[in-house]
C-alpha cells in the first residue's frame, strides 16, 4: 500500500465522486436522463462528440471496440439516439453527435473545466 501521498488519492476520488454526483444531478433533460444514465451511454456520448469535432464518423464495428459493447447494443444505442436526433449519419455507415449533444456536451465540459478542484488536482498529479 502506498501511504505516502494519500492526499493526491484521496483528492483524485473526491473529484470522481463529484463527477459521479455532476452527472447524476444534472438530469434537466431528456437528453442528459438518457446520456447519463449508464457508463455505456456517458462514453458513446462523449465518442460521438469526438467525432464531430474530428469529422469523421465512426462504424458500429468502431463504437463496439471504443466502448466495449456488443454490436446488439450498439444498434439499439444507435437506433434510439439517431430516433432522438441526439446522433446524425456522417456517411452511409458512420455516425457523429448532432447539435444537442454537442452543445450540452460543451456545456459538461466547461463546467468542469470552471471548477478549481478540477485544475488543482489535475496540476497535483503531474
Amino acid at each position: 500500500m502506498n501511504v505516502d501521498e494519500p492526499e493526491k488519492y484521496l483528492r483524485f476520488l473526491d473529484l470522481e465522486i463529484a463527477v459521479h454526483h455532476a452527472r447524476k444531478t444534472r438530469m434537466d433533460f431528456p437528453l442528459q436522463r438518457y446520456f447519463n444514465s449508464t457508463l455505456n451511454r456517458n462514453t458513446f456520448a462523449r465518442l460521438m462528440c469526438k467525432a464531430y469535432y474530428l469529422n469523421k464518423g465512426y462504424s458500429i464495428k468502431e463504437i463496439c471496440d471504443a466502448v466495449i459493447i456488443s454490436r446488439m447494443s450498439c444498434h439499439t444505442m444507435v437506433r434510439e439516439c439517431l430516433a432522438a436526433g441526439y446522433i446524425v449519419k456522417h456517411s452511409e455507415k458512420s455516425y457523429v453527435a448532432g447539435q444537442e449533444l454537442v452543445s450540452r456536451t460543451e456545456d459538461f465540459i466547461n463546467f468542469r473545466l470552471g471548477t478549481k478542484e478540477f485544475y488543482s488536482l489535475v496540476n497535483y498529479l503531474k
